[in-house]
């Protein structure tokens, strides 16, 4: 386990970076600086104004983390019709955005975009004649090598250097990030170059006026690519009311979904799971309680010890959510993970019984970090949480018959190396229930949470809010 860097070497090392990209791209275009001999300035200005007006309706990233535009298409036209030089020096210039010279970007901002932006022209012209291709004649056939070459050699400098300059600046993961909101970039990429190679078509058998005609199918893919960002925020977005609605209704278990998606994603990186798995399970344990919404407030709020019945309504939970929730293409079959979070080790759990390893990985998971949240949390049945050593301690007691014994143990390592949260973030992820409600009847000890094995028999227990 690796302790985060100080924030002052990170600051230092996101500077040196921008810093470094920042001299590489001026020595790009130091030394790819175009011959203006027998420039065909109607040519040039057609490239630069399609560039310009591709880069004025941007389409925001999720989680804010920068925007994206279908300039690529017209940078890669530009590279096939004028080469590297020209490509270089207006993926520099022509993309800049009017909100850019307004002061909502830094100047250190202005000049990393204007930098990465021109090493990825530069890098797709130079892949480009490396490969055979020949600017200003175009032969699909004969130079579709040289394009393929070209097109990845654009997306992997320009998302690349984005992906990294996040990683340094806002300490989230390199792959987190790449997974979360650039993978899809790839296929954006795919989709925009033969467009690219159209506008270089039309150019050099048209001539910039039919070029100019080409702003349609630019505006058509723009439309698509903020259909998809929006799908997305929607998404996001209602995670974020479902998670609201429900701690609305409790003010004790204000923050516990977000606490418990903390650990979660903590532990499920620990364990070098794929990003796109801990994505899932990280918008599962946001919604983990959302079959709560069905139990009425009368039974999720009270005090004393639940009746049998009251019970029963709270053990339907789980299936509730999962209910609600099934319709949803962002959690998959993580559905599973929330209707079966209350499940234990040795089999006396519910809804379904399931013991051992049949019970859903994730859910597994979601348990113990449910359990552990509610144990270092005021509830109304416990006004005093217990010290992190003493959840830890419980959990531990409980492994081989509540919990899962080796995820117990990585759980403890990967919280007990988790830095102290200073602020509340954002409600929903970048972006699970434990133990159950105790109602009629006694347990046995490991089955019972901390909080209920110091309270008075029949009270909820740490992981039941």
């Amino acid at each position: 386990m690796r302790l985060p860097w100080p924030l002052f070497v990170r600051r230092a090392m996101a500077m040196s970076y921008v810093v470094f990209v920042v001299a590489l791209g001026v020595y790009a275009l130091y030394g790819l600086k175009p011959s203006l001999d027998g420039i065909n300035v109607a040519q040039v200005l057609s490239f630069v104004i399609l560039t310009f007006c591709a880069e004025a309706m941007p389409v925001q990233l999720p989680h804010g983390r920068g925007t994206v535009s279908t300039g690529y298409a017209v940078l890669f036209a530009t590279v096939i019709v004028l080469g590297a030089d020209f490509a270089t020096w207006i993926g520099a210039l022509a993309t800049l955005r009017v909100y850019e010279l307004t002061g909502k970007v830094s100047i250190k901002g202005i000049l990393f975009n204007r930098a990465q932006l021109a090493l990825s022209a530069a890098a797709a012209g130079l892949v480009y004649a490396f490969f055979g291709g020949v600017p200003g004649t175009i032969n699909v056939l004969r130079d579709l090598p040289a394009m393929v070459a070209a097109a990845l050699a654009y997306s992997l400098v320009n998302i690349t250097t984005v992906v990294l300059a996040i990683h340094l600046t806002q300490r989230v993961s390199f792959w987190a990030i790449w997974v979360k909101d650039f993978r899809w970039m790839i296929p954006h990429y795919a989709a925009l170059t033969p467009l690219g190679i159209l506008i270089g078509i039309v150019q050099l058998d048209v001539g910039p006026a039919g070029v100019l005609l080409l702003l349609v199918p630019l505006v058509v893919a723009r439309y698509s690519l903020q259909l998809y960002a929006d799908m997305r925020k929607a998404y996001l977005a209602t995670i974020q009311a479902m998670v609201a609605a429900i701690e609305a209704r409790d003010p004790y278990t204000a923050g516990h979904s977000r606490r418990v998606a903390r650990y979660t994603s903590a532990v499920a990186r620990a364990l070098r799971l794929a990003e796109d798995q801990i994505e899932r399970l990280e918008y599962a344990a946001w919604l983990h309680d959302l079959g709560k919404l069905a139990v009425p407030d009368r039974v999720l709020n009270k005090r004393t010890a639940l009746t049998p019945e009251e019970w029963e309504l709270m053990k339907r939970h789980p299936e509730n959510g999962a209910s609600l929730l099934k319709q949803i293409k962002l959690l998959g079959n993580d559905v599973e993970v929330i209707l079966h979070h209350h499940e234990r080790w040795n089999g006396e759990g519910y809804p379904d019984l399931m013991r051992g390893e049949a019970i859903p990985f994730g859910a597994r998971l979601i348990a113990i970090a449910d359990a552990y949240e509610a144990m270092t949390s005021a509830r109304p049945y416990r006004q005093k949480p217990l010290t992190k050593e003493e959840a830890m301690a419980e959990l531990r007691r409980c492994a081989g018959t509540q919990f899962d014994p080796g995820l117990v143990e990585v759980f403890c390592a990967t919280v007990s190396a988790l830095p102290e949260e200073t602020e509340e973030p954002e409600a929903v992820p970048v972006g699970a229930t434990g133990l159950p409600v105790s109602a009629a009847g006694p347990a046995a000890a490991c089955e019972e949470a901390a909080a209920v094995l110091r309270e008075a028999a029949g009270t909820k227990d740490q992981g039941g809010t």
